[in-house]
């Protein structure tokens, strides 16, 4: 019916259809794979971020708190840095409940520096005066509440010293 060359052109033609159909198939396929994949990884990092905030929510809204409650005790003049128990009082039992925060350093107007550290259930104040104690600071160790340790008031250098 046909002859040999309009055969091989013929077949060339189909030839050549079938590749270009295959070629634009599997571009095709690979582009919408490329935009699934895409769209998979962005809504799984969506997920994770949201996670990820979520959790950092739930770890800083207690210290928030505690920031905001503190700043209510000083602003209302409850801080008195001459009346360390009463300052403990307040901050033993938030250094207790919130396991984030080990220390607690509250800074007054006349440049004293109060700091309360916990470790293992045991507390310690330091007071540190710049006005009267250029390079010490006062050190007292706490086992409860009430009262000090039985060790009598240290004067320790201050961080530039040796402790």
């Amino acid at each position: 019916m046909f002859s040999k060359k309009r055969q091989r052109i013929l077949l060339r033609n189909i030839t050549i259809i079938v590749v270009i159909t295959a070629g634009l198939i599997l571009t095709t396929q690979l582009l919408q794979q490329h935009r699934v994949s895409e769209n998979i990884t962005r809504s799984y990092l969506a997920e994770v971020t949201d996670k990820a905030k979520k959790h950092i929510r739930q770890f800083y809204l207690p210290l928030e708190k505690t920031l905001l409650i503190s700043a209510q005790w000083g602003n209302a003049g409850l801080l008195d840095p001459e009346n360390t128990t009463n300052i403990n009082a307040k901050f033993f039992p938030i250094l207790d409940q919130i396991e984030q925060i080990s220390a607690i350093k509250i800074a007054f107007s006349d440049q004293r520096i109060f700091t309360i550290t916990r470790y293992n259930k045991r507390y310690r104040t330091f007071l540190f005066n710049p006005l009267l104690h250029k390079d010490k600071q006062v050190e007292r160790k706490w086992t409860t509440l009430a009262a000090p340790d039985r060790e009598p008031r240290k004067i320790l250098p201050c961080l530039t010293g040796d402790f």
